[in-house]
């Protein structure tokens, strides 16, 4: 077996002044904040994407001690709907005992039902994109931007 030194080869790139293209993307498609031949510093915001929090799971049958064959017809809101913090998701009527609810913790959209279980979306949260370089933008989409700059790289 070869030693772990023959799969690294120390080299190191160094240039004083050079021109550097720094492209900078989106999760996913957005909206960008400059336009073309616009001067960016490091900090600036120069894209914003609304990215979706991971699903969440809600355990609907065990939270009103229901059968998961009955949780379909509990559901307050429709597969696909939005809803608010607090929206009621489900309700199990008791005669003559105070109703069972399933509350939302933040707004969002109900995916899917299965088994019990329901899938929910969070609501999209805004996700900036900083240019992280001192240029003038040269590309601006929905994408991202493409910034160019002058500066010292070492690699």
């Amino acid at each position: 077996m070869p030693d772990s030194s023959s799969f690294y080869l120390p080299v190191a790139r160094v240039l004083a002044q050079t021109r550097i293209v720094r492209e900078r993307l989106l999760p996913r498609p957005g909206e960008a904040h400059v336009g073309t031949d616009d001067r960016v510093e490091p900090g600036d915001v120069v894209g914003r994407a609304f990215v979706p929090v991971s699903p969440i799971v809600y355990n609907i049958a065990q939270n009103l001690d229901v059968p998961t064959q009955q949780v379909r017809s509990l559901l307050v809101i429709n597969i696909g709907d939005s809803f608010d913090a607090q929206d009621v998701i489900a309700r199990r009527k008791r005669p003559f005992r105070k109703h069972m609810v399933c509350r939302a913790r933040s707004p969002g959209r109900l995916l899917a039902e299965h088994r019990g279980e329901v899938l929910l979306e969070s609501a999209m949260v805004p996700v900036d994109l900083t240019a992280n370089i001192r240029g003038v933008v040269v590309n601006a989409s929905r994408f991202g931007v493409v910034v160019h700059g002058t500066g010292a790289l070492i690699q």
